[in-house]
């Protein structure tokens, strides 16, 4: 729907979609509205100008979800972020499917940024994060919220592993999971984890909203079983405290506070590897204020010279 006067009521709304299209997320960027339509044969992408008489005239930037062959049907979250608008998207339609990442470049070409490899009509699409579907996590059905804070961009997921929290024979598999993931990047492509287990509390599943203000960034917590959560981020580089902590029928929630260290941003130039008989030994100096790391490993791939 479009209005140019929104406060005059309903009248003042007229359909600007295209017949069959079902939008699940718009964001304007590169001077045009981009619109994601929902569909069990994957997601699309559209983008228009708003000229001419409704419904407007749309053309399509990605078709199929991105070509996956259980790909995500919809995308649920859109934000321009450094000049490229990245979209999240929703793979709780398919089971065993989690949620990817995209971007889009102002020439409509578009990269993968979390998901699975693909074969696509213009060649391979590998994930530049190094992330497969919900990085690395197939509970994390949705890229649920994403926004800008600090110069970073920040993506909230919903995880749907806490609905096993009482199975005895799954639970203690996916017990470390539980919770939503917060991840944030510095630039578009390389993340970094804010917390993968809803800020402490396993019954916060999903990230529903996200917003950037003067005072910080604000983190609201979707929990169907003791009532909504917001989180803070203050001024200081993502130190997370509770602001406003409200359970259903006026129950507080008392989890510990969660923060997320300081990155050490040389941390490139302190890593050495040694590859040994037994497998490879990897090494670094320690980040200031960290308690544990992640350590990934990538498929080997051959590079020619040109590359």
């Amino acid at each position: 729907l479009e209005s140019s006067a929104p406060a005059a009521g309903d009248d003042a709304y007229s359909v600007v979609s295209s017949w069959g299209m079902l939008a699940s997320a718009g964001a304007p960027f590169n001077g045009q509205l981009y619109v994601a339509s929902q569909s069990l044969n994957g997601y699309r992408v559209f983008r228009t100008d708003n000229s001419g008489t409704a419904p407007y005239s749309y053309t399509q930037v990605i078709n199929n979800g991105g070509y996956l062959d259980q790909p995500n049907n919809e995308i649920l979250s859109m934000m321009e972020y450094k000049g490229q608008l990245y979209a999240g998207g929703n793979g709780v339609i398919f089971r065993g499917t989690a949620a990817e990442l995209i971007r889009i470049n102002p020439d409509d070409t578009w990269d993968l940024i979390v998901g699975n490899p693909r074969q696509t009509p213009t060649g391979w699409k590998l994930p530049l994060s190094g992330f497969t579907s919900g990085f690395g996590n197939e509970f994390n059905g949705h890229m649920w919220r994403l926004e800008q804070y600090e110069d970073n961009l920040f993506v909230g997921t919903f995880d749907s592993s806490t609905v096993y929290k009482d199975d005895p024979t799954v639970e203690p598999i996916v017990r470390d999971l539980m919770g939503f993931d917060l991840w944030r990047s510095p630039e578009g492509t390389e993340f970094y984890s804010v917390t993968t287990q809803g800020f402490g509390d396993k019954f916060n599943f999903g990230v529903r909203s996200l917003e950037a203000t003067p005072q910080g960034l604000f983190v609201g917590a979707a929990n169907y079983y003791y009532g909504l959560q917001i989180w803070q981020a203050p001024l200081v580089r993502h130190t997370f405290l509770p602001s406003v902590m409200t359970g259903s029928g006026g129950r507080a929630a008392t989890q510990a506070v969660a923060s997320a260290p300081a990155m050490n941003t040389n941390w490139r130039s302190s890593l050495e590897t040694n590859v040994t008989g037994d497998g490879v030994v990897v090494s670094w100096e320690p980040a200031i204020g960290a308690v544990r790391y992640q350590v990934m490993r990538s498929p080997l791939v051959t590079l020619s010279a040109a590359d």
